[in-house]
């Protein structure tokens, strides 16, 4: 038994703990950007137990086995270029953060309380389009309802009165209705309750498709909302100025989706699931992106953020308001919850008043 607490053992401990850092680092690239992606089931179960197993878990026995060697200078380089890949991302985020809500109304919220899930938050963001000619437009923006894992229907009675007791302009959902098919027959309750003064409308996202898209958007369409898959309206709003509203659910829908062309002085609007399609959108013209799908990273360590993001650009748009190349982005953690509970990470609804050059209010 002495052996064992004998210092050759305790250096291959550490050893194997710097190969198991350099694993999980990996991981967790693998975790973001393809394993995440994949739908729920058994296979992405068993792919992420494999790929776990094979990477951190396999480096740290490699690590133990190996102990001192050359070969130590892999998970060195390994570590060396994860870390310097997140201060590029820390960089990048800075250079895009927008700004933070000027109104935000939650639960309290403190080191104490680990389980948010059904702490709603209601974020207020005010944004300039100067080149929009309009006044002011009030968007309530909603997301991610996973209507079907057991939350309280007192709790989506809360969503829906908070999104109405904000009197907006329009209200936009950006998918991920439901946990699954069986499911859909829940929506016409909380959307068919919601108001808005011109319209309201809706994208649909992957956990939708993998569900079922067209029950889902018939079950949608059917609350009295206007789902634009793939497609766009163009509307007039106090005033002479267009308001385009425009649908984007790539890459499920790929290749259908084709922006329209953006006329001058219009308000471009776009609904799209995942804001990893930001800089398309922003490429084709589009000046506010309304988007979910991260959740926030549903499982948040405090002053770190999320480790989980499903994104291939990993945590860098992970929730909030952001300036990409002068577009805004809006990303919503969401209302709901997939699976698991909400850890640090409560649930939100963005009240968003856009304002152009035609606006005459001073105090929102």
């Amino acid at each position: 038994m002495s052996s064992l607490f004998s210092t050759p053992f305790l250096l291959r401990i550490l050893y194997a703990a710097l190969y198991a850092a350099a694993g999980l680092g990996l991981f967790l690239i693998f975790l973001n950007r393809l394993l995440i992606q994949m739908k729920d089931g058994s296979v992405k179960a068993l792919a992420t137990l494999v790929t776990f197993v094979i990477i951190p878990a396999g480096a740290a026995v490699a690590g133990f086995v190996i102990g001192p060697s050359g070969w130590t200078l892999i998970p060195i380089l390994i570590i060396a270029g994860l870390l310097l890949g997140e201060m590029r991302r820390l960089v990048i985020r800075k250079k895009f953060q927008g700004s933070q809500p000027n109104l935000t109304k939650t639960a309290p919220q403190s080191l104490g309380r680990i389980r948010t899930t059904t702490d709603l938050v209601i974020a207020h963001y005010t944004i300039e389009v100067n080149s929009w000619p309009g006044d002011h437009l009030r968007i309530a923006h909603l997301s991610d309802f996973h209507m079907g894992y057991n939350l309280p229907a007192g709790y989506y009675d809360l969503v829906v009165e908070s999104a109405n007791d904000a009197e907006p302009d329009l209200v936009f959902l950006t998918g991920d209705f439901v946990a699954a098919r069986k499911h859909t027959s829940m929506l016409p309750g909380p959307l068919g309750r919601l108001r808005s003064r011109h319209g309201i409308y809706a994208v649909l996202g992957n956990h939708d498709y993998w569900a079922g898209a067209d029950d889902i958007a018939s079950a949608i369409s059917g609350s009295g909302i206007t789902l634009l898959r793939d497609a766009y309206q163009r509307m007039q709003i106090k005033g002479p100025a267009n308001v385009l509203i425009g649908g984007c659910e790539i890459p499920w829908s790929d290749p259908l989706w084709q922006s329209p062309p953006i006329q001058p002085g219009e308000l471009a609007l776009a609904l799209s699931h995942t804001p990893d399609n930001i800089y398309r959108l922003n490429n084709e013209g589009w000046h506010v992106v309304f988007a979910g799908h991260y959740h926030g990273g549903q499982v948040r360590i405090p002053y770190l953020g999320p480790l989980v993001v499903p994104s291939i650009y990993g945590r860098r748009f992970d929730r909030g308001h952001f300036i990409v190349r002068g577009t805004h982005l809006l990303v919503s953690a969401g209302v709901g919850t997939a699976s698991t509970a909400r850890i640090y990470c409560p649930p939100d609804i963005f009240i968003v008043d856009i304002i152009g050059r035609g606006s005459k209010q001073t105090d929102l």
